[in-house]
């Protein structure tokens, strides 16, 4: 939870200054909560591994995951403009 500082008011302006402020703080929260989807990565983990990009099952539901035995990729179920397809991202180590 955001932390905001102590104000002390001299006068109504002051405070509706203040309160101004964290009314558009808290309008921020509400937009990034409302964008927590496009934020993190949401989907569940799957244990298919696609042998193409438009190896779709019924099943298979946008932001699925799943990852290769061998840890050499990484596939993910994503919406191509209209379409639904696996992409994948190769894995290295650092």
């Amino acid at each position: 939870m955001k932390q905001y500082p102590v104000w002390s008011f001299k006068t109504l302006e002051d405070a509706l200054k203040v309160l101004g402020f964290i009314v558009r703080e808290r309008q921020n929260d509400v937009r990034e909560w409302d964008n927590l989807a496009q934020i993190y990565m949401s989907g569940r983990k799957v244990g298919k591994i696609p042998s193409a990009s438009n190896d779709v099952a019924v099943e298979d539901r946008l932001g699925d995951f799943s990852f290769a035995a061998d840890a050499s990729y990484m596939y993910f179920l994503v919406d191509n403009v209209g379409t639904t397809e696996w992409r994948r991202a190769a894995l290295g180590s650092w």
